[in-house]
């Protein structure tokens, strides 16, 4: 849907903060690959975060609150 782009852009927003907190680089945080699941999926729990491909359980524990956050509010915008 529209609301893709806007996913895209939070979410790559979403991987810059997180790349400065961490000091990881882009793709260990995420791929791109990742966030664009991420914004075709559009998962809004866990559950439906755990089954997109290349986040794995402690991607998930680190980022998935703040991933779903950033979903949620693109959406619920």
């Amino acid at each position: 849907g529209s609301h893709n782009a806007d996913l895209s852009e939070a979410l790559r927003e979403l991987r810059r903060e997180l790349m400065k907190e961490t000091g990881y680089s882009a793709f260990v945080v995420f791929t791109n690959a990742t966030l664009e699941a991420l914004a075709a999926r559009q998962p809004r729990t866990l559950a439906e975060l755990a089954e997109v491909p290349g986040l794995g359980e402690k991607r998930i524990e680190a980022y998935g609150e703040r991933i779903l956050d950033a979903i949620n509010t693109v959406l619920d915008g």
